[in-house]
């Protein structure tokens, strides 16, 4: 797909708003927006699981062990209070947070709803 290289390792997908799919891009540190055209976001080291949070805000987890929050005005990163922590999963929570599990604490944990 036009945008990213085979070496990019697409991981995990969402739709975002509008209908739009998101990709993550493990090897390249980025997220891609598809659609015409590709926008690439810079996301840290690692871009793992991505989901859509209820205020349309996208959310992935990094293995420069944060959570990363993706809008169209741009990233912004959470760095985890264990740098360990390993973030893996996340799914967002209709009460506008979201859990995600940390493997190398062993670990689910939750956010606060975004605001």
């Amino acid at each position: 797909m036009a945008g990213w290289s085979r070496g990019d390792l697409p991981a995990d997908v969402t739709i975002g708003p509008g209908g739009t799919l998101w990709v993550t891009l493990v090897h390249s540190g980025q997220v891609a927006r598809v659609g015409e055209p590709v926008r690439l976001f810079d996301v840290g080291e690692g871009p793992m699981v991505i989901t859509t949070g209820p205020d349309g805000s996208l959310w992935c987890t990094s293995r420069s062990d944060a959570l990363v929050r993706i809008t169209d005005d741009g990233v912004t990163e959470f760095p985890l209070p264990d740098r360990t922590a390993r973030p893996h999963a996340v799914a967002a929570d209709p009460a506008g947070g979201c859990w995600f599990t940390e493997w190398g604490a062993w670990w689910c944990a939750k956010t606060e709803p975004w605001r």
